[in-house]
């Protein structure tokens, strides 16, 4: 499921015009898109996706703890002594 948003403020969902369906914002302005079909018209139409990490094949990892890092230090344990992981 593709959880989408619109720019603007108090949109309160949406119809897509291909399929028919209606998809109802949640309590924090997302809309939860099932068909990849409405993904793409709704892109279109104006709405964004949201996303979470991006996918990198270059990072950071903290042997003490085990965290993956975009840079140089661990966020959990305050380290500088990280190893780089290439994929």
């Amino acid at each position: 499921m593709t959880r989408m948003y619109f720019s603007a403020s108090g949109c309160q969902g949406v119809t897509s015009g291909t399929t028919g369906k209606s998809y109802d914002a949640d309590r924090q302005g997302f809309i939860h898109v099932d068909d990849p079909v409405d993904v793409k018209v709704l892109k279109a139409g104006g709405y964004l996706q949201a996303g979470g990490m991006p996918r990198i094949s270059r990072y950071w990892r903290c042997d003490k703890c085990n965290w993956d890092a975009t840079i140089n230090h661990c966020a959990r344990c305050d380290s500088h002594k990280l190893r780089r992981v290439e994929q």
